[in-house]
């Protein structure tokens, strides 16, 4: 697996559900081993929290939901995943609290290898 960033950005006028998904054949084969960061670029200022979730893409995966709590400009890490590849996409779902008044909210990812 090799480092990824990529960026998302969401309008939170319209949902506080937010949904990425990132093309795996750009992170690599085989088991994904990784840890996720996020830097909030946020024009209002708020911090955001909610639940992160990485949907396994095959049984025997880890997958488990991370509560996260993120301030803007400063990295973060969001948890840590175990997956084995079978499909061509990861989809990262997050339920943000509380919904923004106006304006989206960028995030930017971060994937990278976790040496054992």
């Amino acid at each position: 697996m090799q480092e990824v960033t990529f960026r998302m950005v969401v309008d939170l006028d319209s949902t506080s559900r937010m949904r990425a998904k990132i093309d795996l054949e750009e992170v690599g084969s085989g088991e994904l081993y990784f840890e996720l960061s996020a830097r909030l670029i946020n024009p209002h200022g708020h911090e955001l929290v909610g639940l992160l979730d990485v949907e396994s893409p095959l049984p025997g995966s880890e997958n488990m939901a991370e509560r996260f709590s993120l301030h803007v400009g400063t990295w973060q890490p969001l948890g840590r995943w175990r997956l084995t590849t079978g499909r061509d996409e990861l989809i990262i779902t997050a339920e943000l609290e509380p919904r923004m008044p106006e304006g989206v909210v960028t995030f930017e990812f971060h994937a990278f290898p976790i040496q054992d």
